[in-house]
Order: C-alpha cells, then structure tokens, then sequence
C-alpha cells in the first residue's frame, strides 16, 4: 500500500512540478488518490501508477511521460484532471469522450473535493506566492500550532 501511494506521489510530483515533500506536506495527497479511486473505473488508478513506474529515469523521462501519459487517450485526461486538482483543490469532470471508451463514475463531480483540498492547493505556490495552508511538520499536524 505504501509503494502505490509513494508512485502517486512521484506521478503527482512529475505533473505538478512540485516535490513530493510539499506535495505530501499539503496533507492532502491520501484523499486525492482516494478520489482517484472513486472516480476512476475499477483497476484504472493502478494502471496509471503502473505506467509511470515505468518510465524512464533521467533525462527522458518527462518526454516519456508526454507520449505514454499525457499524450494517451485513457490517461491524458485523467493526468490533467490530477493536475488541476493538485493545484486548485477541484476536480475536473473527465470530457463526455472519454466516459464513452473507458465507463462512467457515479461518484464523479465536477468542483471542490473539500476546504482541506481547497486550502491545501498548490495553485499560490505555483505563482510564487505563499501556500495558502501547509500542515506543520512532525508530531501533532496541525495541533502543534494550536494557540499561535
């Protein structure tokens, strides 16, 4: 279980241009792969996950996940929909073509996940700004900056 939250994580990090420390630091990214989960036709998550483990290292690799990733049919508008939702906090609705090769989701929703989701963007950071909401490192989260 840890592997594939790690390989979202890093398929998360190669998408957003973030690292996967301030990814992980949102608090956020357990409930964006269970929202994948949800949305996506059973098995699909793991598909992609699988897809991009299989990347190349280095160099090549950002060329390799524009032909086998954002370039596909199946998981370009899923990786796209990702990269809204890290940055923004919402989900995308997946275009009407593409429910029509790969399956409908009754639990998909166009719009916000949650406030955490919404907090937690990484849209400011994207501009240079601040992050909105970062949960503080070590024990405790966000208690240990409960009083402040």
């Amino acid at each position: 279980m840890r592997k594939r939250f790690d390989e979202f994580l890093g398929l998360s990090a190669l998408l957003t241009g973030f690292d996967r420390v301030d990814l992980q630091s949102t608090g956020i990214a357990s409930d964006f792969l269970t929202k994948l989960d949800e949305i996506l036709p059973a098995g699909m998550t793991d598909q992609l996950l699988e897809v991009y483990a299989g990347l190349p290292k280095g160099s090549g690799r950002e060329a390799a996940l524009e032909a086998a990733i954002l370039g596909d049919a199946k998981f370009g508008p899923v990786a796209r929909s990702l990269i809204l939702l890290w940055y923004c906090g919402s989900w995308t609705v997946l275009p009407d073509e593409w429910h029509s090769a790969y399956g409908e989701s009754p639990h998909e929703q166009g719009g916000t996940v949650s406030a955490q989701a919404y907090l937690g963007g990484t849209a400011m950071a994207g501009c240079g700004g601040p992050r909105t909401r970062q949960r503080a490192a070590g024990l405790g989260g966000d208690r240990a900056l409960a009083g402040y």
